[in-house]
């Protein structure tokens, strides 16, 4: 469990392409076997320390004739962003992908930052 001591409680959110590969056949359409890729995300405002983040899939365009086989992750979370990590294998042929993501922490009261 994680246990925020503040009660000053940030949410940000956002969405990210991962990729889009079907118009230059990239490798997530036209590879074969393990392939993976990473966006780093930035937010918008800093955390005081690395918040919990969740990932969902908000567009997966994938052919039709192969198995649909992924991972996704937040991995590397700071208090300034993570990186988004989605994988894949074998025959699973992917177009495109777009995620949607949210993080929950511990804010920054800007009423509590004093410039001296």
């Amino acid at each position: 469990m994680k246990l925020i001591s503040s009660n000053k409680i940030g949410i940000q959110s956002g969405t990210s392409t991962m990729f889009s590969d079907i118009d230059k056949a990239g490798e997530m359409w036209g590879g074969l076997g393990s392939r993976e890729r990473h966006k780093r995300v930035t937010f918008k405002e800093k955390f005081i320390s690395s918040p919990s983040v969740t990932m969902n899939i908000s567009l997966w365009d994938v052919h039709s004739e192969t198995n649909f086989r992924m991972k996704l992750q937040a991995i590397d979370i700071t208090e300034s962003g993570f990186t988004a990590c989605f994988e894949t294998w074998d025959d699973t042929r992917i177009a495109r992908m777009h995620v949607t993501w949210q993080a929950i922490g511990e804010a920054i009261d800007p009423d509590e930052i004093w410039d001296v």
